[in-house]
């Protein structure tokens, strides 16, 4: 509503400051209130202060005036959301519809339907994140799109517990060391940035499946945390950007015994599992805005019911066509060699994956819309989540057109809109839930804790007794 509001007059000025002194919010109203008059040249943080220390609680201006102000000014309140019954919808996700999101296209869909086969609690979302894994670490290196970005994904999987998070991991490592290439798999834990990047060097294409990530962030984020912890989010950001080129690691001054790392083309993937309250906690503004959480598609289950228990599962060989189709990626055919111009050695056999004329108008309109949505959003910190939304749909896209048809890779129409609708979907959804709960201080946290226990209640309510036992 402020931003319908000018900041010129005085008189505005204060009856603005003194709708806001109502809310009895303290800081968080003054910051507004301060962050609102800085439009104006006259802004004067003194004066600022002291005319906020004179008013009064119950000084007769509250927040309808500032209501009424707005409104008068082209502000327009948004009507809720009602279900055909007639009663009002709690729109607690985003209304885009995720239609075929489960049914990835060629080789991923036998994965997955493989992963729901074995698994005890079928959960088909965390399936599809292990199967675009699992063909982006093994493509790693060897696939280049026409724009040089590689099959490289960091993917955060959010559930409650016991939701079915670590069965699709392990089959992951199965089937890796059924191909023998158990060594593309990282540790399960690492212990700082240093180790981070040793483990890469050894083996610059690599998988990092971790589990409980929220709690990893929250230990590398704490006040004392060792500056070893924190190189670990740093070089997260850094290895993810670094895979069309040599990364080079920190200068340090005793070269003899810590000389500096550089890796030719590293191409880290990483499969990450939380719960929501651990991994959203772990959270403050500034890792929406720096770059790190947009390095993420984040896939949100966590309102969704638990799977069944399927008690009776029988163990299942892998099938032989995901082996054959790993076989044939990890020694592609030395005539599809044609992109070796394009990149310097050491990396052999590196093949283009071009786009069809359909699927490059598809991904321009993609673009149009992304750029749309990150300029209604500016400012805000959700406009970075949009940024790379591009970056991820083209990853998708290839490594689809790859698990099509390996021999002759191309991103076709399809690979392209399946592409483009998972990442519209989660990064919708991940907007949604950086809105809700991610926070800067302990009261923050406390009053979004409130709001979601409030709103997921529905239209009953919760009592004071109720929500105070939550």
């Amino acid at each position: 509503m402020l931003v319908y509001v000018s900041a010129e007059s005085y008189e505005t000025w204060t009856k603005v400051g003194m709708a806001l002194q109502w809310t009895n919010a303290g800081d968080q109203a003054y910051g507004l209130w301060s962050e609102w008059s800085m439009h104006s040249d006259k802004y004067d943080p003194r004066s600022q202060r002291r005319a906020w220390v004179s008013m009064k609680l119950d000084g007769g201006v509250t927040l309808s005036t500032l209501f009424w102000m707005a409104k008068n000014n082209g502000w327009v309140e948004l009507p809720p959301v009602v279900s055909s019954n007639g009663t009002i919808k709690q729109t607690l996700i985003p209304e885009t519809d995720p239609t075929g999101l489960h049914e990835p296209p060629g080789i991923l869909g036998d994965i997955t339907r493989h992963i729901l086969e074995t698994a005890i609690r079928p959960q088909t979302e965390l399936a599809v994140n292990a199967a675009l894994l699992l063909a982006a670490t093994v493509l790693g290196r060897k696939y280049v799109h026409e724009s040089d970005l590689r099959t490289n994904l960091y993917i955060i999987s959010i559930g409650v517990t016991a939701v079915g998070k670590d069965h699709p991991r392990k089959v992951i490592k199965n089937i890796l060391k059924a191909a023998d290439l158990d060594y593309l798999h990282g540790g399960e834990t690492i212990a700082s940035g240093q180790g981070l990047l040793s483990r890469v060097k050894r083996t610059p294409n690599v998988l990092f499946q971790l589990d409980e990530f929220g709690m990893l962030l929250q230990a590398v984020q704490e006040k004392n945390s060792g500056r070893y912890n924190k190189e670990i989010i740093i070089n997260m950001i850094r290895l993810f950007s670094s895979a069309d080129t040599i990364f080079f690691g920190t200068e340090y001054a005793d070269q003899a015994n810590r000389p500096t790392v550089s890796i030719e083309y590293p191409c880290v993937s990483i499969n990450g599992t939380s719960t929501p309250d651990t991994f959203y906690k772990s959270l403050g503004s500034k890792n929406v805005v720096d770059g790190f959480l947009n390095r993420f598609l984040v896939v949100d289950v966590s309102d969704q019911p638990r799977p069944p228990l399927m008690r009776e599962k029988e163990q299942q060989e892998i099938p032989q066509q995901i082996l054959d189709w790993i076989q044939q990626a990890t020694n592609p055919q030395n005539e599809r060699r044609n992109l070796a111009r394009f990149v310097p050695s050491p990396v052999p056999d590196t093949i283009a994956v071009h786009e069809s004329p359909e699927a490059k108008q598809l991904l321009q309109e993609f673009t149009a819309h992304v750029e749309d949505l990150a300029s209604i959003n500016a400012n805000t910190g959700i406009d970075a989540l949009w940024s790379r939304a591009l970056e991820h749909t083209v990853k998708l896209a290839m490594i689809c057109a790859c698990a099509d048809n390996i021999h002759d890779p191309v991103i076709e129409y399809e690979h392209a809109l399946w592409a483009s609708k998972f990442v519209g979907y989660y990064t919708e959804l991940l907007a949604h839930q950086v809105k809700q709960r991610i926070a800067d201080t302990d009261f923050e946290r406390i009053v979004n804790d409130f709001y979601l226990a409030i709103s997921k209640a529905g239209e009953r309510g919760l009592t004071e007794y109720e929500m105070n036992r939550r």
